[in-house]
C-alpha cells in the first residue's frame, strides 16, 4: 500500500457515507469528524457555499461572491479523510469525475463534541454519520483546535448557474439519504470499471 504523502481529503457530500466509501475503496479509511469555514482566504469577498446540484443527489462545493449569499454561511461539516493510497485517490477522483477539481482549504480536525458531559473526537462510521447530520445528536464546540490544510473536491464546471441550485443548500436527510442505497449498488465493482483492480 502506498500512502500518499499529501494532505487529507476533506469530504462534504456523497463520500460522507461510510458504506459508500467501504464500495468505492473496499474499506474505510481512518476518518475525523471536521468543519469547513466558509471564510475562503486570501479573498475575504468570497464564501465557500455548499449547493445542491441540480435534479442530483448530490452535492458541489463552490467559490461563490459575499454578496450573492443571503444571510449567514453556518460551517460545513466534513469528514476528514487519511491515510489513502494513490490508488484510492484515483477512485475517488473518477468517481468525482470533471466537473471538480481538488483543491486546499482549511478545516478543523478536532471538532468536539459532546454528549452526556463528555466531550470526544467523533472518528470513522461515528465521524461519517454526525458530518451526515444523522445518528445522536451532540453538542458541538465549533471553535475547538487548530486548523490544518487539506484537500476539498470543488465544483469547478463551468456554468454554475445551469448546474446548481445556488439559493439551495445540500440537506443529506432531504436529497441524500432517499437514495444512498441506489448509490451503492450502482457502485459495485467501480474501482475495476476504471481499470483500477486491487
Amino acid at each position: 500500500m502506498v500512502l500518499i504523502p499529501s494532505p487529507p481529503l476533506a469530504v462534504y457530500g456523497t463520500l460522507l457515507s461510510p458504506n459508500l466509501l467501504r464500495s468505492l475503496l473496499g474499506r474505510l479509511p481512518p476518518v475525523t469528524a471536521g468543519i469547513l469555514l466558509p471564510d475562503h482566504r486570501p479573498d475575504p469577498n468570497k464564501l465557500l457555499a455548499r449547493r445542491r446540484v441540480r435534479d442530483q443527489a448530490y452535492p458541489g462545493l463552490l467559490l461563490m461572491d459575499r454578496a450573492d449569499v443571503d444571510g449567514d454561511v453556518d460551517p460545513i461539516r466534513v469528514a476528514i479523510l487519511d491515510d489513502l493510497t494513490e490508488r484510492e485517490m484515483a477512485i475517488l477522483d473518477a468517481y468525482e469525475d470533471d466537473e471538480y477539481s481538488r483543491t486546499t482549504v482549511t478545516v478543523r480536525p478536532t471538532c468536539r463534541v459532546s454528549q452526556g458531559g463528555g466531550r470526544e473526537i467523533l472518528q470513522n462510521e461515528e465521524a461519517c454519520d454526525w458530518a451526515l447530520g444523522r445518528g445522536k445528536s451532540f453538542d458541538v464546540e465549533w471553535d475547538v483546535g487548530d486548523s490544518v490544510l487539506a484537500q476539498v473536491y470543488l465544483w469547478t464546471a463551468p456554468n454554475p448557474e445551469r448546474d446548481l441550485e445556488l439559493e439551495t443548500q445540500w440537506v443529506p436527510s432531504l436529497h441524500f439519504f432517499p437514495v444512498e442505497h441506489l448509490y451503492i449498488n450502482r457502485l459495485k465493482g467501480f474501482a475495476e470499471s476504471i481499470g483500477l483492480q486491487k
